[in-house]
C-alpha cells in the first residue's frame, strides 16, 4: 500500500477508514467467519498499515466487506460477530461505546469552541433493509439495483436515527457526515442511499437543517464529487489500494467532477481564519487530482 507513504507525508491529524478496510466475505458460510479473521490478520501484519497507525490517530466504520457479506444487510446471519471482530480490531477509544449497542455507528468531536469538527461516522449495514434486484433483462442502468417502492425502509434502524438526530442538535461547527456508500449520487444502480429514497430523502433533511456540512463515502473504487442544490457537498474516495477494474465514465445530475479511477484517498483542510476548507482527492504520490473549496457559514 505504497499510497500510505504520500499520506503520510502530508502528516494528517487523523485518518478515517471509511469501510471495506479488508475483504473478508464469509463465502463458506461458517459462523466463525474464518475469511474476515484471516483478513483482519493479514492487514495487521501489513508494514505499510502498521506504519499508519502508529503514526495517526484513526476512525473507522465498515462497508459490506468488512461486515462480512457483499452488499449485504440486516438479515446476514453472522453480524454480531462481525461486529465483535471489527470492534476487536479497530478499539478506537477507551470511550468507545459501540461494544455496549448494536452496529458500529461513532461520533467524535474535537477542537475548541468555534473550530470544533464533528465526525459523525454512520453504519449502513447492521440494520438495513433488502435491497430491491432488477428483474431479468431490466438494463436501464449499470448496477444490480432498482429504486425500493417499498413502503417500509431502512437504512439505519430506530436507535442509530435517533441517535443521528441527537447528534446533530450537538454544537460544531464543521460536520463530517461519513457514510460507506454514496448518499448524493443518483441514477447509477449500485449500492447508494437513493436506492432507499424515503430513508435518503429523511437524512437529507436532517443535515439541510444544520449549516457547515459534508459528507465523505466510499465503495465505489473511485473517486468523484457531488453537490446538490442547496450546497450539499459529498466527496467519494476510494480505493486505497483497489481500484476499479474498469476504466469508465459516469455522470449524474448531481455530480460535478469525473471518475477518477486509480488509487487515491481524500484530504479535508480547514482554515479557521479565512473559514474555508478544502476537499481534495489525491493520487498514489500525493498530488491533487480533485480539489473543491467550500467557505464555511
Amino acid at each position: 500500500m505504497p499510497i500510505f507513504s504520500a499520506l503520510l507525508a502530508s502528516e494528517p491529524e487523523l485518518f478515517v477508514f471509511l469501510g471495506d478496510n479488508v475483504y473478508g466475505d464469509a463465502k463458506a458460510g461458517q459462523a466463525s467467519l474464518p475469511e474476515l479473521r484471516t483478513a483482519y490478520a493479514t492487514l495487521a501484519q501489513h508494514a505499510d498499515f502498521q506504519t499508519v497507525i502508529q503514526s495517526v490517530p484513526i476512525l473507522s466504520v465498515w462497508d459490506d466487506h468488512d461486515f462480512a457479506d457483499n452488499d449485504g444487510g440486516r438479515t446476514f446471519a453472522y453480524k454480531e460477530t462481525a461486529e465483535d471482530l471489527f470492534e476487536q480490531f479497530w478499539a478506537d477509544s477507551p470511550t468507545d461505546s459501540r461494544s455496549e449497542r448494536p452496529g458500529v455507528y461513532s461520533s467524535w468531536t474535537f477542537g475548541p469552541d468555534g473550530e470544533r469538527v464533528q465526525f459523525l461516522l454512520l453504519d449502513t449495514r447492521f440494520f438495513r433493509s433488502e435491497l430491491t434486484r432488477k428483474r431479468k433483462g431490466q438494463f436501464m442502468k449499470p448496477g444490480r439495483y432498482v429504486e425500493s417502492k417499498a413502503d417500509e425502509q431502512d437504512m439505519l434502524g430506530d436507535q442509530q436515527w435517533q441517535w443521528l438526530e441527537s447528534q446533530l442538535n450537538q454544537p460544531a461547527d464543521l460536520r463530517i457526515v461519513v457514510s460507506s456508500i454514496q448518499v448524493l449520487a443518483e441514477k447509477h444502480g449500485w449500492e447508494r442511499w437513493g436506492l432507499l429514497p424515503t430513508e435518503r430523502t429523511r437524512l437529507l433533511e436532517l443535515l439541510h437543517a444544520k449549516e457547515n456540512v459534508v459528507i465523505v463515502s466510499g465503495d465505489r473504487h473511485w473517486a468523484s464529487t457531488y453537490r446538490d442544490e442547496t450546497g450539499l457537498t459529498e466527496m467519494t474516495t476510494s480505493a486505497i489500494n483497489r481500484p476499479s477494474m474498469h476504466r469508465f465514465t459516469e455522470t449524474g445530475p448531481l455530480q460535478f467532477t469525473q471518475p477518477y479511477v486509480d488509487p487515491n484517498y481524500g484530504e479535508i483542510t480547514i482554515d479557521w481564519e479565512s473559514r474555508i476548507i478544502q476537499m481534495r482527492i489525491l493520487d498514489v504520490s500525493g498530488n491533487s487530482v480533485v480539489q473543491v473549496p467550500i467557505k464555511l457559514k
